[in-house]
């Protein structure tokens, strides 16, 4: 049966009405159609009433429409809501119909199309840029006033207007332009203020970060490898990005990054890096982090900062949703932890550092917040950022954890190498390090990778004098591996019998891959705590990722410098040994793995040392020289990846020399003088090979000696020579 009368279809459920304080409204209003759907032709008489007091009648004819305008100026921010019977004449003690407004007050207001501006990490130098648009609500023509963080040392941000200041009915969307630029490494989180007539304020935090080291600027560097030229030409200076002057800069000067995490980029040799350190390997870096609930990258930080982390020790509790706030906590403590080290890790945001179920139950309780309340909120108008988020979290949460691991590393270990340090590691004449102004003033390189790369250059010229040049990258001039074989065998000169397969000038590829193959024999030979790089990775080497590898050897080269040399001095044929004090100051215990090369002459009983937490171990070499030459090897002790402690790789040098010879066997014979005998001579070859011998005969006098006094007792070891024992 089809109803007398009807509503219009796309009649609107409610009005929302933008109002100000002490100005005259102009009332909004929504129209409706009121139409006569009855079958005869007569007039129909409609009734409306609103007010008891008021009966409000009009005349539809069959098959018209009426309509009705519903007009609303509120005086609050609150909801309002009002019911209007509908009657149809003659029955007026029934309603027909009744017809429901609902309207909200609210304030004029600007929103942003961003949750935040976050700034693309750049050079020192370079200006990096962010477009925002400001959306208006409820403003028919306002000039935009805006206020900036006060201190400008810390926060040099910057504000401009490419449209104009002006928004309203006729402009409903302003863009609007951060900027910043900085001579020094800073990171910075400020609040830009934009101000309203009633000096009503809507803020938006703003991030910034300016670095010179290559784990922060590297995307930067990669996304502008053909257009910003480096600069190196000067062995004076440090290696320098060119890039136009600050006032000369635009956005077309060059290609800011996404600052989006590119899953393709490499990070084996950053996986390999923390790997030596913990007894249970990664294969998947933020999957790992993720799954342990940041457990591992706390240890991590612990291990090589030496510092605890604050809220480690917190119980989760059993409801996920808590959990989930607890989670933040602890992230958010860890965050604040790093950056009172120096960390630049104001773009990261606690809440990226959560798995994706933990995140969408902090989504959902924001949601739920939002709806409980009858006006908008920050928190509100940032739910549509953070689902966006939520689309694009593998992305999301990946870049944040290796912004996390990457400042570790700079901020713990990249910042140890000092020019203090390097005038003590061997093969580094202390002289060139001092005052040397190429280690200062790069916008690329920090003092630290300005160091890492002068120690490359005075090794490289210390194993190859003819071909050394200054290395100025970790990418280009590692590539052809002169730079990595250099280095490897100023450190462990065994290694040299490789020079004669080394291609001294490599001018194609085929010759390149030949270096680079021998260098990672080199390596794998040197048994070292670190697994051996892919081939595909040095021939195409990314910056980031070399310097992890080139920081690494930095580490681990100087200690196969033997720490000291034993020397073994004897008879020619006689056991001697020595023992070697090794001691443990760490709360932990330490498991090293024992190993010789060298001469044969020398060996070892034992291949594994365990150390308890504060004691000592003695350990035995013995030598049994089978020349008169003098012989060299050298023993290893390199920690063990156990959930012990790990300690430092040591390496003792051995060296046994001759002092006489001991006869092999004695014969004895008699005979008148001037009487010529003739006696056979039993000669036994004691060498594992076919050995050609030459006859001396030597001459000399035979005293009578005294005869010994009585045989002492002798304990087991009566053979063995001992001496002072050397500590480690």
């Amino acid at each position: 049966v089809d109803p007398r009368a009807m509503f219009d279809d796309e009649l609107p459920h409610d009005l929302a009405q933008w109002f100000r304080e002490k100005l005259r409204l102009i009332p909004g209003y929504v129209d409706t159609m009121w139409s006569d759907n009855d079958h005869l032709d007569i007039f129909t008489d409609f009734c409306m009433s609103y007010d008891s007091k008021k009966v409000h009648c009009f005349l539809v004819k069959q098959k018209d429409e009426v309509t009705l305008k519903a007009t609303f100026s509120p005086r609050e921010q609150i909801c309002y809501d009002m019911k209007i019977p509908m009657f149809l004449k003659p029955t007026m003690d029934k309603e027909y119909v009744t017809l429901e407004l609902t309207g909200k007050g609210m304030f004029p207001r600007m929103t942003f199309d961003a949750r935040e501006v976050v700034m693309p990490v750049v050079p020192l130098g370079v200006v990096s840029y962010c477009t925002v648009h400001i959306i208006n609500h409820g403003y028919d023509n306002l000039e935009l006033q805006y206020k900036l963080p006060a201190d400008e040392d810390r926060v040099p941000l910057k504000v401009s207007f490419p449209e104009g200041k002006m928004i309203g009915i006729a402009k409903q969307k302003l863009p609007v332009v951060f900027s910043f630029h900085s001579a020094k490494p800073m990171s910075f989180t400020g609040s830009a203020d934009f101000i309203d007539e009633d000096g009503n304020r809507f803020s938006i935090p703003v991030t910034g970060n300016t670095d010179s080291c290559t784990f922060a600027i590297a995307p930067f560097l990669a996304a502008n490898e053909r257009s910003v030229r480096r600069d190196a030409s000067d062995e004076k200076l440090p290696p320098m990005a060119v890039i136009p002057p600050v006032d000369e800069q635009t956005i077309e000067s060059y290609i800011l990054p996404s600052g989006a995490w590119d899953h393709e980029t490499p990070v084996a040799n950053l996986l390999r890096w923390i790997n030596t350190m913990r007894p249970n390997p990664m294969t998947e870096l933020p999957q790992a982090m993720v799954a342990s609930r940041g457990q591992r990258m706390i240890d991590l930080i612990e291990f090589v900062s030496g510092k605890a982390v604050p809220g480690k020790a917190m119980k989760l509790s059993a409801n996920k949703k808590e959990q989930a706030d607890q989670m933040v906590k602890l992230y958010d403590g860890m965050l604040t932890h790093l950056k009172t080290f120096g960390a630049l890790l104001n773009d990261v945001k606690p809440e990226m550092l959560l798995d994706i179920e933990d995140f969408r139950r902090i989504l959902y309780t924001m949601e739920q917040k939002q709806q409980m309340s009858d006006n908008p909120t920050p928190e509100g108008d940032m739910l549509p950022h953070w689902a966006a988020m939520e689309a694009n979290w593998a992305q999301v949460s990946a870049g944040a954890w290796f912004k996390v691991v990457f400042e570790v590393l700079k901020v713990f270990v990249l910042s140890r190498v000092t020019p203090k340090q390097l005038k003590t590691l061997p093969g580094v004449d202390p002289n060139e390090c001092s005052g040397d102004p190429s280690l200062v003033g790069s916008n690329i390189f920090s003092v630290s990778e300005t160091l890492l790369l002068k120690w490359m250059t005075m090794h490289f010229k210390r194993a190859l004098p003819q071909l050394a040049k200054r290395v100025t990258n970790f990418e280009e001039d590692l590539s052809n591996g002169l730079v990595l074989y250099s280095l490897l065998v100023s450190h462990w000169p065994a290694l040299d019998v490789y020079f004669k397969r080394l291609n001294k000038t490599p001018k194609h590829q085929r010759h390149i891959d030949e270096n680079l193959k021998l260098f990672l024999e080199m390596f794998d030979s040197l048994a070292l705590n670190y697994d051996t790089p892919e081939l595909h990775e040095l021939q195409k080497p990314v910056a980031r990722e070399m310097l992890v590898f080139v920081l690494y050897l930095y580490q681990t080269l100087p200690q196969l410098i033997p720490k000291t040399t034993i020397e073994f001095t004897g008879i020619l044929g006689e056991k001697m040994a020595k023992v070697i004090e090794l001691n443990n100051p760490s709360a932990k215990e330490i498991t090293y793995t024992v190993r010789m090369e060298g001469a044969k002459v020398f060996s070892i009983e034992s291949l594994v040392v365990r150390l308890p937490p504060k004691s000592s171990a003695e350990f035995e070499v013995k030598c049994c020289p089978n020349t008169s030459k003098p012989t060299a090897a050298c023993v290893i002790f390199s920690s063990r990846k156990d959930d012990g402690a790990s300690a430092a790789t040591l390496v003792f040098g051995l060296v046994c020399k001759t002092d006489s010879r001991k006869p092999i066997s004695t014969q004895t014979t008699d005979a008148k003088l001037y009487d010529m005998q003739t006696f056979p001579i039993d000669i036994t070859n004691p060498f594992p090979s076919d050995c050609e011998f030459s006859i001396v005969l030597i001459q000399d006098m035979v005293k009578e000696e005294p005869k010994p006094p009585p045989e002492q007792k002798r304990g087991s070891g009566a053979d063995k020579k001992k001496e002072k024992k050397p500590k480690a």
